[in-house]
């Protein structure tokens, strides 16, 4: 089994990356929509007129959640508290896009044991889909944890 290993705040550097790329399916956006509530009939109406050639809006938020996959699975990982997140929604994601999300630490702030990372969303075009800032409070202590049987993805 694969194992989560955490980076604690003093391991921590600018410049310092994660990624992940995923592709937007069907059951993403039913799944996301049953999680979140949110039951707006942009992301559904459509469904049955893909054969017709209009192509499916996703959630916007679902490539935010990805930043926070990154953020509580692979930089820092486990024990990120996270504080805040902008973000400006720039593209919107369809049905079948690839996104590629990249987080960069871009601050230490030592005083208060929290990292900045640049987040952005870039589609399989090379267009970006989101962009925006994630604030967290690092770990302080390395934790290695195993995943959670059948929730995690290796990235």
């Amino acid at each position: 089994m694969i194992g989560i290993e955490n980076t604690t705040f003093d391991e921590m550097k600018v410049g310092q990356s994660a990624r992940l790329t995923r592709t937007l399916t069907v059951e993403d956006i039913y799944l996301f929509g049953v999680l979140t509530g949110d039951a707006n009939p942009t992301h559904y109406d459509d469904l049955g007129n893909e054969a017709r050639g209009q192509r499916v809006r996703g959630h916007a938020m679902w490539g935010a959640a990805l930043v926070s996959a990154l953020l509580g699975n692979e930089l820092p990982g486990s024990g990120t508290v996270y504080k805040k997140q902008t973000i400006e929604f720039v593209a919107p994601v369809m049905l079948g896009d690839t996104l590629t999300v990249t987080i960069t630490v871009v601050e230490l702030d030592a005083a208060g044991g929290t990292v900045t990372f640049d987040c952005k969303g870039i589609n399989q075009k090379g267009d970006a889909a989101f962009t925006g800032i994630a604030v967290v409070e690092a770990p302080t202590e390395k934790r290695r944890d195993e995943p959670v049987a059948g929730l995690y993805v290796q990235f």
